[in-house]
């Protein structure tokens, strides 16, 4: 049977701990970018951009919040993704 094998008991720290160590062999610093959900907010927000780019004036504060929220979406994944 293998060491990681789904019929293994957890650790002495408990399930969490168990599948936390397994994660993180799984995804190594900086994988958060094959994950979908990264891969979706960075579309968001190119499409965002380009839409405020298209439609909504520069200067207006509309298009400066729009496009803050998207890239903050984007990066709260990547901070996740990197505590993993």
């Amino acid at each position: 049977m293998s060491a990681h094998s789904s019929s293994e008991s957890p650790g002495p720290d408990g399930p969490e701990a168990s599948l936390s160590g397994r994660r993180k062999r799984l995804r190594p610093s900086g994988g958060y970018r094959q994950l979908r959900s990264f891969q979706v907010a960075t579309i968001i927000y190119d499409a965002t951009v380009a839409f405020c780019d298209r439609f909504i004036d520069k200067r207006s504060r509309t298009s400066d919040q729009m496009v803050q929220a998207a890239r903050s979406g984007r990066q709260n994944i990547a901070d996740a993704g990197n505590r993993w």
